[in-house]
C-alpha cells in the first residue's frame, strides 16, 4: 500500500468536462475553491457553472432575525478564530470576481429547460441544486452526481441547523441507466467540538470524494449507512444561531476554566465478572491519576503468563506530548514506567503477540508514518523495529484477526483538511507485517463521526464481534460504542451499535470516556477527571 493512495483523490476516468448546476450562488465560494484545486490536478478539464434562473423566481428578503444573528453571533466567532485559528466562512460571496482569473471555466445562466437543450452531452454533471434537477438532468450526461438537498437560502446557519445541530448526513447521489438513484457518498459531519470551519472544509472535499467514488463502477462503492440514535432537533435560524452561539461561547468559557480548574485524564479498571458486556462494579472501581499535571491515557490490558500489565499514555501537562508507559497490576512493585519516548508524540499503546513475539503499533501519526515497534524484554524494553507504511496518518491503528486473515481498521487523514474522528477505513492482509494491505471495497466503511474512531481492541465474546468506537459528535472522549460486527468479510461490511458507555456511568466527576480494553480479570477505561470540582467518584482512587 503506497502512501500517496491516501493523500490524494485521483479521478480515475479522467473527464474532459464537469458542469455545476446550481439554484443561486451561494455555495460559489467554496465551489471555486474545489474548481481550483482540480484544475491543479487535472489541468485538462474544463468547468462549466449553469446557474438556473427561472423568470419566476423571486429573491427572499433577509429576515430581521437572521441579519441580528449576523451581527452578534459573526463577531463571535472572529473572537474564537483569534483564539483556535477557526475562521468563519461566509457562503454569500459571489464567484464572477473570482472565477474570471481562473481558466477553463466558462459561466451561463438559463432556466431548467435549458438544460435539456445543451448541444453537446457533458463527461460529468453535478447537481448542487434540489432533487426536481433529476428531471432535468436525465440524459444530459454520461455520468451524474446530485446533492441530496438544495442549496441554502441563507447562509452559515443553513449548514449547522442541517448538518451539525440536527447531525443529518450529506448524501450525494448517481444517476444510472433507466434513471435510478445510487447512494455513492453518506457523510455524518465532523465533531461539533472540532469547529464549524473545518466542517465546512470538509463538505468542499466531499464534492471531491464522490467524483472519485463515481470514476468507481464496483456497486460496494455505496455508502448507505444508518444514523446515530439521535433525536433530530427542530430547525429554524433562531435555534441554529443559539447552538452556533453556546458552542463558541462554550470554547472561551472552556478555555478560561481550564486556567482555574485542574481536568485530567485518568484511569479506571473495573474487576471483570461473569457478564456479555462490560458494567461498572459501584464501590469497587479503582481510578488511577497522576499526583502531578500529566494526564494518563488509552489503557491497553496484556495477560502473560504470570501478570496483568497496563499500557497506557501520559500526556504531559506542559508540552501536551505523548509517550508510552507500562503497570504492572498484580505486581508487589507496581510502579508506572516509561517505556517508548520518542520526540513526537505517542498514544493508543496497541500490544500485539505474533509469531511468540510482543510487538506494539501506537498511533504515532504525528510523525507521518505507521510505526512498528518490539520488545526484547517483556514488557520494560522496546525498540523500534520499522516503519509498516510511511508517509500515512493513521489515527488508532487496531489490527484484528479473524477467518485467517488480518483486518486493518484506522482512521486515515487522508488530506490536511480532514477530521480525526469520522473516517474508518477497513483493509486486510494474510500476514500481519509482510503483506500489502488490500483496502476494503466499501472504505470507508463508516462515515460517521458518533461511531467511526476506535476505542480499542476489537474482541469476540459468545460467538460475536464488537468493535468499542468513540462518540465524537459533541465533545471528543464523550461516549464509547460498542458496535457488533454482523458481517466482516472482504466485499461486505455490517454492524450495529449495541451497548452505549456514558461518562455519568462513573460519576458525576468524569465528563468524558473514550477507551475500553478487557483482560481476564478487568475492564479498563480513561476518563477525563474534573477535579477541583465538587463531585463523586464511585470507588477508590490512588495517584502515583
Amino acid at each position: 500500500m503506497q502512501a500517496g493512495t491516501f493523500h490524494k483523490i485521483n479521478i480515475t476516468f479522467t473527464p474532459e468536462k464537469i458542469c455545476f448546476v446550481l439554484n443561486d450562488w451561494l455555495l460559489s465560494n467554496m465551489l471555486i475553491e474545489i474548481i481550483g484545486e482540480l484544475q491543479n490536478e487535472n489541468p485538462y478539464i474544463r468547468f462549466e457553472i449553469f446557474k438556473i434562473a427561472d423568470d419566476e423566481e423571486k429573491e427572499l428578503p433577509q429576515s430581521v432575525l437572521l441579519s441580528l444573528l449576523k451581527r452578534f453571533v459573526y463577531p463571535l466567532l472572529y473572537i474564537e478564530k483569534k483564539l483556535s485559528n477557526y475562521s468563519p466562512h461566509y457562503l454569500e460571496t459571489s464567484c464572477v470576481n473570482i472565477v474570471k482569473s481562473l481558466e477553463n471555466v466558462r459561466l451561463m445562466t438559463g432556466s431548467k429547460t435549458d438544460l435539456s437543450k445543451k448541444d453537446q452531452p457533458e463527461n460529468v454533471v453535478i447537481g448542487l441544486g434540489d432533487r426536481q434537477l433529476f428531471q432535468y438532468l436525465e440524459g444530459m450526461a454520461c455520468k451524474t452526481i446530485l446533492l441530496d438537498d438544495e442549496l441554502p437560502k441563507g447562509d452559515i446557519f443553513w449548514f449547522i441547523t442541517k448538518y451539525l445541530y440536527n447531525h443529518q448526513p450529506l448524501k450525494f447521489y448517481s444517476i444510472e441507466e433507466g434513471f435510478s438513484q445510487r447512494v455513492i457518498w453518506n457523510h455524518y459531519f465532523q465533531t461539533l467540538e472540532y469547529g464549524v470551519a473545518k466542517n465546512i472544509r470538509f463538505f468542499k472535499y466531499s464534492i471531491k470524494v464522490a467524483l472519485y467514488t463515481l470514476s468507481h463502477t464496483t456497486p460496494h462503492f455505496q455508502q448507505d449507512l444508518p444514523g446515530p440514535n439521535r433525536q433530530a432537533a427542530v430547525g429554524n435560524v433562531l435555534k441554529a444561531g443559539f447552538f452556533l452561539f453556546k458552542t463558541m461561547a462554550g470554547k472561551v468559557v472552556k478555555r478560561l476554566l481550564k486556567k482555574i480548574f485542574k481536568a485530567r485524564w485518568g484511569i479506571i479498571l473495573v474487576p471483570r465478572k461473569d457478564d456479555v458486556f462490560p458494567d461498572v462494579r459501584a464501590g469497587e472501581n479503582l481510578f488511577l491519576l497522576s499526583k502531578n499535571r500529566d494526564g494518563w491515557a488509552d489503557p491497553f490490558l496484556v495477560d502473560d503468563d504470570e501478570h496483568t500489565h497496563l499500557f497506557l499514555e501520559i500526556l504531559d501537562g506542559y508540552s501536551r506530548k505523548g509517550r508510552l508507559a507500562v503497570l504492572t497490576l498484580n505486581n508487589v512493585n507496581n510502579k508506572l514506567q516509561d517505556i517508548i519516548h520518542e520526540p513526537f508524540h505517542l498514544s493508543y499503546p496497541n500490544v500485539i503477540k505474533a509469531d511468540a513475539t510482543w510487538y506494539m503499533i501506537p498511533e504515532s501519526s504525528h510523525s507521518k508514518g505507521v510505526r512498528l515497534y518490539k520488545s526484547n524484554q517483556f514488557p520494560f524494553q522496546w525498540q523500534f523495529e520499522r516503519e509498516l507504511i510511511p508517509g500515512i496518518m493513521c489515527l488508532d491503528y487496531t489490527p484484528f484477526f479473524y477467518n485467517q486473515k488480518w483486518w486493518h481498521f484506522t482512521i486515515i487523514k487522508s488530506h490536511e483538511l480532514a477530521g480525526s474522528y469520522d473516517l474508518l477505513y477497513l483493509f486486510h492482509s494474510n500476514h500481519l507485517f509482510n503483506d500489502p494491505w488490500q483496502p476494503h471495497l466499501q472504505n470507508p466503511i463508516v462515515t460517521d463521526s458518533s461511531k467511526a474512531r476506535m476505542a480499542g481492541r476489537i474482541y469476540m465474546e459468545d460467538g460475536q464481534i464488537y468493535r468499542p468506537s468513540q462518540n465524537c459528535f459533541d465533545l471528543y472522549g464523550g461516549e464509547i460504542w460498542l458496535n457488533k460486527i454482523i458481517t466482516l468479510n472482504e466485499q461486505v461490511y455490517e454492524e450495529e451499535t449495541v451497548k452505549v458507555i456514558t461518562p455519568q456511568t462513573f460519576g458525576t466527576s468524569i465528563r468524558g470516556v473514550h477507551t475500553y480494553n478487557r483482560s481476564d480479570d478487568f475492564y479498563v477505561y480513561d476518563g477525563i477527571f474534573k477535579l477541583g470540582w465538587k463531585g463523586t467518584l464511585k470507588g477508590k482512587c490512588m495517584c502515583q
